[in-house]
């Protein structure tokens, strides 16, 4: 989980926080004494386990080189490819393109337009999706909610009066989103909150 002393909202995701999130929020990982992970840049990581799960089921991808690159932050498309790559049915035809900057025959175009169609993401007011943007801490949250609301069992843990330090900073509407993530413990603070 990201274990954080503020939550900083508008901080971006990286491609380990996001590999952990999914995978606590969608699986059960078994872990075991032997194992060796599956990239060369993962094995100190609190989510290397979860990483190596994804990437097994065919859910992530690594680079050429053996590495998975988990500090580096993920757009907006990468996250909501690996959603898709975990649920989506193998031949799903999009119904519509729904946002302006989204067109046919891009990587991401069939992953965006079913979570879209899904109710898991909605985009910009401007009619955007913004597929290149790095995904924020914040907009993760927001997805992750929808994605379990709309795509696997809900959870609707209770909530315990815990407040970030920085709750005043939370965009009103993450809000709700981020404490949901909070009490399923994929957000958390460290002893000072």
């Amino acid at each position: 989980r990201i274990v954080i002393n503020d939550l900083e909202p508008g901080i971006t995701v990286t491609a380990r926080d996001a590999s952990g999130n999914i995978g606590r929020a969608s699986y059960d990982v078994p872990t075991s004494a032997d194992w060796t992970p599956s990239f060369t840049d993962t094995q100190d990581y609190w989510a290397a386990t979860y990483v190596d799960f994804l990437y097994s089921a065919g859910i992530t991808t690594g680079y050429e080189d053996g590495t998975f690159r988990p500090n580096q932050n993920i757009t907006r498309a990468q996250f909501v490819q690996v959603l898709y790559n975990a649920v989506a049915p193998e031949d799903y035809t999009p119904a519509e393109l729904t946002f302006r900057d989204v067109p046919a025959g891009k990587w991401y175009t069939n992953a965006v337009a079913w979570a879209s169609e899904m109710g898991v993401v909605a985009g910009y007011e401007d009619g955007n999706f913004r597929p290149g943007a790095n995904i924020t801490r914040e907009e993760m949250c927001v997805i992750l909610v929808n994605y379990d609301d709309r795509i696997l069992v809900p959870n609707v843990p209770e909530m315990d009066g815990f407040a970030f330090p920085d709750d005043g900073s939370i965009s009103g509407w993450a809000k709700e989103a981020v404490y949901w993530c909070q009490g399923n413990s994929l957000v958390s603070g460290d002893e000072t909150g």
